[in-house]
């Protein structure tokens, strides 16, 4: 099987595209591949290398669909929306073909069992018991310049944004923090901030109140369904791991797509 992860959309003219193009020119020739599955983010479905891509696989007699999924369709409380494809070259598919990209997965009973016994979870249930004390609290440089589009979850959150590698080094859409209180304090604390100016020593106080932190690298891991037993070298720095996840995937959708696939 090949799994295929691209990150840019400037389709076959963006030179980072040649490691797929290499592929593709090879795929004819791999007869002992069967399947094939690729994660690109949303976008790659209009560029003109995913119609080069089309053409190679139906030449080299795959049969393929496509999908476009987010995590929280499973009640992951992430928002990771991502064009996939599936491909296979012997046998079909358990389920009918569409010429259209899939916003849901198809009604498979495989899968309607494994969904089945799923239940939506909430981000409390991604927690370390004993957060880092190094996340302990938000820079106050970052609450000065960005307290106001912070995208901030609670305990009781069924959403988060993406992760992305700039998480916790940057900050505007890198991905959500958390705040251990309540909306309604959230919401009071904001409520004063907005009559402050930033120079006011009120200003940060108040923030402080709310000891807004980043997730840990840990609990990004089980927001993306890694693993409880999974681990980073020890080696890696916290930058690190935030890079690694936000150039990855969610595990429990990719355990969706195989098993689709392979069925």
């Amino acid at each position: 099987m090949f799994v295929i992860r691209l990150g840019h959309q400037k389709g076959a003219e963006d030179n980072r595209s040649d490691g797929l193009k290499h592929i593709m020119s090879i795929i004819p020739d791999l007869q002992s591949v069967k399947y094939i599955l690729l994660e690109n983010v949303v976008g790659f479905e209009s560029s003109s290398t995913r119609g080069q891509l089309t053409k190679v696989l139906e030449t080299a007699g795959f049969i393929f669909q496509e999908f476009i999924l987010c995590p929280s369709q499973f009640g992951i409380p992430n928002s990771r929306k991502r064009y996939y494809l599936l491909a296979k070259k012997e046998g079909k598919f358990n389920f009918d073909r569409s010429t259209e990209i899939r916003f849901e997965l198809p009604p498979v009973e495989s899968i309607l069992k494994l969904l089945g016994r799923c239940k939506k979870l909430l981000i409390k249930n991604m927690l370390d018991s004993d957060p880092d004390p190094s996340l302990s609290c938000l820079p106050d440089k970052v609450l000065l310049k960005y307290a106001m589009i912070l995208d901030i979850v609670i305990e009781g959150s069924d959403r988060s944004c993406c992760f992305t590698k700039g998480y916790a080094h940057y900050t505007e859409g890198t991905g959500s923090v958390f705040c251990p209180f309540s909306k309604e304090k959230i919401d009071d604390i904001y409520r004063k901030i907005e009559k402050l100016d930033k120079t006011d020593e009120s200003y940060l106080k108040e923030l402080h109140n709310l000891k807004m932190r980043y997730f840990s690298p840990k609990e990004v891991c089980r927001i993306m369904c890694f693993s409880e037993n999974f681990e980073f070298p020890s080696s890696l720095s916290f930058k690190q791991k935030y890079r690694l996840l936000g150039n990855s995937v969610n595990v429990f959708v990719i355990s969706l797509l195989i098993k689709l696939l392979v069925s």
